[in-house]
């Protein structure tokens, strides 16, 4: 009778778990360092967090080295992606993933990002990597915007003027590029 009540309890768990293995936390222990083409960016105080569909699942912040250590609780198949802020700073993605290796968990990553480029000259995209809706971010404290009509007839306000994203002035403009499909700045 034992031995009955056990599988019963062993069924009922894993019908009500879902027939999935528990994941084990996966921990990120990273830095961010200036990068030697371009030190405009700060690396003390950085706020990074990771962001799972459209949940954030975990978030640090930086120590005066750049060091964060970060925890994913969940996998669920959708892309991860990390990124970092602070003050005077747009949010910056930093690294993308679909799952995790062991390279993954010690990262290091550089503020601004090192881009990859096509025989070209075009800039990849770090989510989508194509280049046809990538551009060149200007700063300006007056940027321009285009009126843009949808083909449903809505109206659509475009930051994305001659070629090139127009985005306002800030303290710490560490952002280069811009993709127009993933909307996000890297």
């Amino acid at each position: 009778m034992r031995s009955c009540s056990a599988i019963l309890i062993f069924m009922l768990a894993t019908f009500i778990t879902g027939f999935k293995r528990p994941m084990t936390p996966a921990t990120i222990h990273g830095q961010i360092k200036q990068n030697s083409g371009d030190t405009s960016g700060y690396i003390g105080g950085l706020g990074v967090f990771i962001k799972i569909g459209n949940r954030i699942s975990d978030h640090a912040t930086t120590d005066a080295k750049g060091n964060f250590t970060l925890t994913v609780h969940e996998m669920t198949g959708e892309r991860v992606n990390l990124f970092c802020c602070g003050i005077g700073m747009d949010t910056l993605l930093l690294y993308s993933m679909t799952k995790f290796s062991e390279s993954d968990k010690h990262c290091v990553f550089y503020l601004p990002a090192k881009i990859k480029k096509n025989i070209f000259g075009k800039v990849y995209c770090p989510i989508c990597h194509r280049t046809d809706k990538v551009y060149k971010i200007l700063y300006s404290d007056n940027p321009a915007y285009v009126i843009r009509t949808a083909k449903n007839g809505d109206t659509i306000y475009s930051p994305i003027y001659r070629g090139t994203y127009q985005a306002k002035t800030c303290i710490n403009a560490v952002a280069r590029y811009f993709c127009d499909r993933d909307k996000i700045k890297f």
